[in-house]
């Protein structure tokens, strides 16, 4: 089934106008004079400054247009979009997991809100960490799998996108302030700003390029543009080019995946005191994911939105919502039906036979779409997403099918710029496109109906769509739109986007820590032959283990869950053989609360986690390894 468009705003508009008037005793002059104002009153509409406007979405989102943003903070609102470490200021700071890991075990398990643990939901954190790591069924956690998880726990790869909490490590809580933004020839004298994006934003904290979330309705009801309210502005600074998330949108929606839009935009920023006009550099526009993005794609505003973090997408967590709603985030509003509808499709997919699972997936997964959007997932190598850490995606449930619709978000990471080596991403499976170990992909792979859709999709795309000739046209396009922006940011950095757009090798250490990535039209051009070869069934393909090669900051190899996890097993393995069972894992729990919390009474506070965690699980810092060294 393919999205549905909504009728037209014009014909919504003119369809009263149609009707027959003259039955209803209306007399002609008053239909003219009702008619007239009907036309006046939607042109005052239209001239609102802080309305709606003429400008419609379909014009806002040109991914050849740049647009001009200028946001003007008071320099007590600028301060304060600065994430706070609330008395520690290196909270959520990779090198410093103690922290990390404390706000993220009390978010996780304080169910009563009250800011302790207490010994049930210390140990109910156990158990449920244990399910979710525990992706084989084994009845046991290695090193890899204790490395996986506690990866994903610290926070893999953006704020917020970890696999048991809903709220963003404290230290790196990002706060909506007060601004006023001039944008696409519109002036807002109140929107909310804040920051967006774990990952990029430690990347970016040496500049004031940091990526951006725009709310125009937080603080002033009603404010909308081009029908929308919220606007994400994405710093780029992961991709010398600027255009890998763009064209890895516009290549899904080409495939017929529903996606986000973009454009792009200069940003400036004054502050007064501090910055007059100053130039940030050039951002992408992308269209955000809510009710109106839906009502577009789909016809409907109903229906349920989720954004799944957890690498075990739909695990049975029981029959009770609560298991499931921090893992699942559910986006305005959800039924009962939308929660019980997750509910339901994890047990199929925790316990159901082969044969039950195949008969059963078209009920819950619209299957063909799927298969566009896992097929071009694979040929882009996005790691970062269902493949990886299993975020970056939202899922979105149909108010009359009932099925899943797989969306894709956060693209920045694609065309194989994260989670293996440069070689590795070239020659990914596409039988096995995943790392590591996914129950519920390794199922659907395995269902005949399915199979055949996603290699049938993956041929055609590779005729038609993600050809190197027609993504490389694509990038020289932007390439000439982008340039001037680039150029006004710095030499060096346009510098690097030149290479980047010619299909030159990244500088050494020239773009970040991202300088092993592969231009886009250097990566399908291997890519695109490596497809070809699996399909042609003259290679196989490579299989990727568990995350142990993102870096360190992701908690990759040498990351804070390098050590964690032969620390968990040092601490917690009872019987000595490398490897630790449930009861293992939880009496360990145990034995830590008993521990931490000392006798005082009244559960743990985040202070004494953080104290028993550095104490009993990180080994001494180095001499000149802490961080700015």
């Amino acid at each position: 089934m393919r999205p549905i468009p909504i009728r037209s705003s014009v014909a919504a508009a003119i369809g009263p106008l149609t009707r027959p008037v003259w039955g209803a005793g209306w007399h002609p002059f008053r239909w003219v004079g009702w008619w007239l104002g009907a036309v006046g009153l939607c042109l005052h509409a239209e001239s609102r400054p802080e309305g709606e406007g003429k400008l419609k979405a379909g014009d806002l989102f040109d991914s050849t247009r740049i647009w001009t943003a200028h946001f003007t903070f008071s320099p007590e609102q600028w301060q304060a979009m600065e994430p706070v470490g609330d008395g520690h200021p290196q909270a959520g700071i990779p090198g410093v997991p103690g922290v990390s890991l404390a706000e993220g075990w009390m978010r996780a398990g304080d169910r009563d809100q009250d800011g302790r643990l207490s010994a049930s939901e210390f140990r109910g954190l156990a158990e449920t960490w244990f399910q979710n790591w525990d992706t084989a069924q084994r009845g046991n956690l290695g090193t890899d799998e204790l490395r996986s998880g506690l990866g994903l726990a610290l926070g893999y790869s953006s704020l917020g996108d970890l696999p048991t909490i809903n709220a963003p490590v404290k230290g790196f809580e990002f706060n909506y302030v007060h601004a006023g933004l001039e944008f696409a020839g519109r002036t807002f004298g109140d929107v909310a700003v804040r920051y967006k994006g774990y990952g990029t934003f430690l990347e970016s904290r040496g500049s004031l390029k940091r990526s951006l979330k725009i709310d125009l309705k937080e603080f002033t009801q009603g404010v909308k543009l081009a029908g929308m309210n919220q606007f994400d502005f994405h710093n780029g600074v992961t991709d010398p080019s600027g255009m890998g998330e763009v064209l890895a949108y516009r290549l899904h929606r080409d495939a017929g995946v529903p996606a986000p839009r973009t454009a792009y935009s200069r940003v400036y920023v004054t502050v007064p005191g501090t910055y007059e006009h100053r130039y940030l550099g050039l951002y992408s526009l992308v269209e955000d994911v809510g009710t109106r993005w839906v009502q577009d794609r789909f016809g409907t505003r109903d229906g349920g939105l989720f954004k799944p973090v957890t690498p075990t997408l739909f695990t049975d967590l029981g029959n009770e919502w609560k298991n499931y709603r921090l893992l699942y985030d559910p986006r305005g509003r959800v039924s009962d039906d939308d929660k019980l509808r997750v509910i339901a499709f994890a047990h199929l997919v925790s316990h159901a036979d082969d044969a039950e699972f195949a008969r059963r997936l078209g009920d819950f997964v619209e299957v063909d779409e799927f298969a566009r959007y896992l097929a071009v997932t694979a040929l882009i190598s996005d790691l970062d997403g269902l493949l990886g850490p299993g975020q970056n995606l939202y899922l979105y449930v149909h108010p009359v099918t009932h099925r899943f619709w797989f969306v894709p978000w956060d693209q920045d990471q694609s065309w194989g710029r994260f989670g293996a080596t440069a070689e590795q991403t070239v020659r990914l499976s596409l039988e096995k496109p995943w790392k590591g170990t996914n129950r519920f992909l390794e199922r659907v792979f395995r269902v005949d109906a399915f199979h055949q859709l996603y290699r049938a999709r993956l041929e055609e795309f590779c005729r038609t769509l993600c050809v190197p000739e027609r993504i490389g046209a694509q990038v020289d396009e932007l390439g000439q739109v982008l340039r001037p922006a680039v150029a006004e940011e710095s030499a060096a950095r346009l510098a690097e986007f030149d290479r980047a757009v010619a299909g030159e090798p990244e500088s050494e250490g020239g773009f970040g820590r991202h300088g092993t990535g592969r231009p886009i039209k250097a990566f399908l051009n291997l890519r695109c032959a490596a497809v070809r070869d699996q399909l042609a069934g003259r290679t196989r393909g490579e299989e990727l283990a568990g995350p142990e090669s993102g870096p360190p900051a992701q908690g990759g190899k040498s990351g804070p869950a390098e050590f964690l996890a032969p620390a968990f097993v040092k601490e917690l393995d009872a019987d000595r053989n490398g490897m630790l069972t449930r009861a293992e894992f939880t009496a360990g729990f145990a034995r830590w609360f008993a521990r931490w919390e000392g006798g005082r009474g009244g559960g743990l506070t985040a202070d004494q986690l953080r104290d028993g965690i550095d104490t009993d699980l990180i080994p001494p810092a180095k001499s000149g390894s802490g961080p700015g060294h």
